[in-house]
């Protein structure tokens, strides 16, 4: 290395240590001022003390003991239990956002908002602007989750008297103003406040006068993806309500929540259902506009709070016009072309991806041959309603001509298998079936091994029709794996481990064990979206320091699929902990074969252990 270089180097990482070594003097030492100022008697000291051990944990300087810095939790329990609203909030706002590397647990941020309520309430009483800085939090993190309690907690224990208690609190404070200064977490809570505006507004909770203005107006402090929601939300609730049925309306709605996304796929089902619905009648901008002037008031307030932009009809019928929801019409011409040319346009369609066509023409392609009795086109043009290629996807059109396709005994079993698919959950706007699935998978064994496997899913839990048999089971994953579907075998080898009785795993610094067998047998749940997992853990003696955190994890092979989870606090010691995955995602039913994890992390950098529970589980569709 050039001797200059290295002298240079040598000199900044002198200079760059001496810095760094001052830095830590002056913060150490301000930490211990802090320490020892703390002060039951003025339980701001400890939220001082908290959010300070926070900046370092931020810095991530190294310059703070490992102890010191996990010690941030504590000291906000400290000065909230001390009466300290900062702490309390600051202590909600951990587990509703996920902050000092906590993860988030709203039912936990749900169960401390409610600890505090009574010390927002007082704080309102002796010192109103400190509550409107602080202390709306409690009742603002409070009603949110108890607003939307039931997407996330199934078991959720309301209490619609204190609830409404709660919400004479909130509304008493000022609303607070997102700043672009605010720290990122300020700012969720105060879309928090506005959201549970949203509902009161829009809902009437808490008897509040519906206001649709007003509750679009809080929506659009959120961001326009929860506007939008709330948009869809009241018109499907309103379906069958004379207000909510002009044409007109509909269809510019259902068009501009199309007009903002990047990829059809992203829209909203329910968009083009009422898009669909409406546009052959004001198919024209006459009779779009004598639609729209006959609006209802709840539509036009939402609309005009909602898209203050599209200021006259013109504008509207423009975005209604030139919609992506819009079905392409058939290749222009079709049946008027050469037939050697039509077979070249459909060879060159059934590239797909590497066509030199568009996915609008490979569709109308398809489109124009089944209108004129070239029925081979038909698996095509249904997978194009499936798939959204080409056209939004259309459960309904899809089924529809997928069932057309089962009269060919060419196209019939892999028809059968994509109406199985469909059947079983695959789009959002077709609710699932599982008899049908099930009746055509078994017509479509011959065309995809998979079909075998679906069917042992589902005589393992004994849905679909089919008679509840562990042997049948693995007779169907057997067939499905002896036809080329590796994952029949795994699912297979999983239910054969059950019920599981390898209940304990051991690492050099802690052991894990599983409390409940029951809570691993082959089983169906209903009417809820958790699955619990009770483990009991222990840490050595003579390891203090040795902390860790339990979570379910999908990063390894077989894991089970879920939607979020709930995280464990630190651990240490020995002592139970409810592993709880939540399964929002797959609301409309779920089979799962596979491995449930329980990762432990530690949090002094020693080693983490995996703990693999061979599982299978059926979230029945929740009605």
């Amino acid at each position: 290395m050039n001797f200059k270089i290295k002298l240079t180097l040598i000199l900044f990482l002198a200079i760059t240590f001496n810095i760094n070594a001052q830095d830590c003097e002056a913060i150490r030492a301000k930490a211990i001022q802090l320490e020892t100022s703390l002060d039951k008697a003025n339980p701001k000291t400890y939220y001082d003390y908290a959010m300070y051990i926070r900046l370092q944990v931020v810095a991530n300087n190294n310059c703070i003991n490992k102890d010191i810095i996990h010690s941030v939790y504590d000291l906000l329990v400290q000065g909230a239990n001390n009466g300290s609203i900062r702490c309390a909030a600051r202590l909600v706002m951990v587990s509703q956002f996920g902050l000092y590397n906590y993860p988030t647990h709203r039912y936990k941020a749900f169960e401390i908002s409610m600890m505090f309520l009574k010390l927002a309430a007082e704080t309102y009483e002796s010192d109103p602007s400190l509550y409107n800085e602080f202390g709306y939090i409690i009742p603002t993190i409070y009603l949110r989750l108890y607003l939307q309690n039931k997407s996330w907690r199934y078991d959720f224990n309301s209490n619609p008297e204190l609830a409404a208690a709660v919400f004479e609190l909130f509304k008493l404070g000022e609303a607070p103003e997102i700043k672009e200064s605010d720290k990122n977490s300020f700012k969720l809570v105060k879309k928090d406040y506005s959201k549970v505006w949203a509902y009161a507004y829009l809902l009437g909770s808490f008897g509040t006068t519906i206001n649709y203005t007003k509750g679009i107006e809080e929506a659009n402090k959120v961001d326009e993806t929860y506007r939008n929601s709330w948009i869809i939300k009241i018109l499907k609730d309103h379906s069958n309500d004379v207000d909510f049925s002009n044409p007109a309306a509909l269809a510019f709605l259902g068009a501009r929540e199309g007009k903002r996304w990047g990829y059809i796929t992203q829209i909203d089902p329910y968009s083009n259902t009422i898009y669909q619905a409406n546009i052959s009648k004001v198919s024209s901008e006459l009779l779009f506009e004598e639609s729209y002037n006959n609006i209802s008031t709840p539509l036009k307030e939402i609309i005009n709070a909602a898209y203050p932009e599209y200021n006259d009809i013109a504008k509207k019928w423009e975005v209604v016009n030139e919609s992506r929801l819009k079905e392409s019409d058939s290749y222009p011409q079709w049946k008027f072309l050469p037939k050697n040319e039509q077979e070249s346009l459909y060879s060159e369609a059934l590239k797909g991806g590497k066509s030199t066509l568009k996915e609008k023409e490979q569709f109308q392609i398809y489109k124009a041959m089944v209108e004129s009795g070239q029925n081979k086109a038909l698996i095509q043009l249904a997978n194009a309603y499936k798939l959204g290629e080409g056209v939004f996807p259309i459960g309904n059109q899809a089924i529809k001509t997928y069932k057309k396709a089962l009269a060919f005994p060419t196209l019939k079993e892999q028809a059968a298998y994509n109406l199985a698919e469909i059947y079983d959950g695959y789009l959002d706007d077709v609710a699932i079936n599982w008899v049908e699935a099930a009746k055509y998978y078994k017509m479509a064994t011959n065309y995809n091994p998979k079909s075998y496997t679906m069917l042992g899913e589902m005589a393992l839990f004994g849905v679909g029709g089919l008679t509840k048999s562990k042997t049948t089971a693995i007779e169907y994953f057997k067939k499905g794996y002896e036809n080329g579907d590796n994952e029949a075998s795994l699912k297979s080898e999983i239910i054969q481990l059950l019920p599981y009785t390898n209940n304990e795993i051991k690492s050099e610094n802690y052991t894990l064990s599983l409390k409940n067998e029951e809570q691993i047998k082959i089983r169906n749940i209903s009417n809820e979206n958790s699955l619990t997992i009770t483990v009991t853990y222990s840490v050595p003696q003579g390891m203090k320091k040795n902390t860790f955190k339990l979570f379910p994890s999908q990063q390894y092979n077989s894991a089970i699929k879920y939607s979020t989870w709930s995280p464990s606090a630190i651990l240490t010691g020995e002592g139970e902990e409810d592993i709880i995955i939540y399964n929002n995602k797959f609301r409309k039913g779920s089979r799962q074969i596979g491995v449930f994890y329980i990762v432990g992390e530690n949090q002094n950098e020693f080693q983490s252990l995996a703990y693999k529970i061979p599982i299978a589980i059926c979230f029945l569709p929740q009605k």
